[in-house]
């Protein structure tokens, strides 16, 4: 089977006998690409579910890196 790394988007092949998903986690950057396009000179930040799917630590994390940013 192909495997495709989340943040990376790399791809490799994968020997398995058994496969187990746990889905449900989607990023979600609607949001954000419609904000850059409606005013591109907008200065913006994506943090947690925005780039990947994040766990509640790593995207307050992110956006606490965001909040010293800014």
């Amino acid at each position: 089977m192909v495997v495709e790394q989340v943040y990376t988007g790399q791809r490799r092949w994968l020997a398995a006998d058994l496969v187990v998903l746990a889905l449900g986690g989607q990023a979600r950057g609607e949001l954000y690409e419609a904000l850059r396009a409606a005013a591109p000179g907008l200065e913006l930040h994506r943090a947690g579910d925005c780039l990947a799917p994040r766990f509640l630590y790593d995207a307050m994390l992110e956006a606490t890196r965001v909040g010293r940013v800014v």
